[in-house]
């Protein structure tokens, strides 16, 4: 088992998804008692400027905080694989597209609702890099949960929230 720098996170050998350059497994937070997800980006065969560019995109990950859009709990950098690790909430539903595979009815009120969330949250990621160097996946308005499992490199994943219902 791979644990991180300070032990806290134990990777688990369960692997949930994979892309190009990502791949995501499940992790035990040993401090919490929680299931979490733990990102690795390989950064072989990468040119260096492209490196420290996926570096810089975590960093940015690691300020972002907004109620649809998932805990970031911490990250670094394994040299010996060349990776770049980053842990954060595990989200279990998958891509919404599967979601909506399995349910096969949603109502346009639930539609509607998520896609309230969506434009929050990407409002906030943009309000977050305006002035910057926009990050490729956030340029390309990637959404995790609505889009594809695995985004190329880091993305946004949104969490949908459960409606609150009003005291009478």
């Amino acid at each position: 088992q791979e644990a991180s720098p300070q032990g806290r996170y134990v990777r688990l050998n369960e692997l949930i998804g994979k892309g190009a350059y990502k791949e995501v497994w499940r992790a035990y937070d040993t401090i919490e008692g929680v299931e979490v997800a733990w990102n690795s980006v390989s950064l072989s065969n990468i040119p260096k400027v492209e490196k420290a560019r996926i570096i810089n995109e975590v960093k940015l990950l690691d300020q972002l905080e907004h109620e649809n859009i998932i805990d970031f709990f911490g990250s670094w950098v394994n040299r010996e694989r060349e990776q770049v690790i980053f842990v954060t909430e595990l989200m279990t539903s998958g891509s919404l597209k599967t979601f909506i595979e399995k349910v096969q009815v949603i109502r346009w009120k639930i539609i509607k609702r998520w896609c309230k969330q969506i434009l929050k949250a990407l409002d906030y990621l943009h309000s977050q890099v305006r002035g910057a160097r926009r990050p490729r996946s956030l340029a390309r308005a990637q959404v995790t949960l609505f889009a594809r499992p695995l985004p190329p490199l880091l993305g946004a994943v949104v969490r949908p929230r459960a409606r609150r219902r009003r005291r009478p």
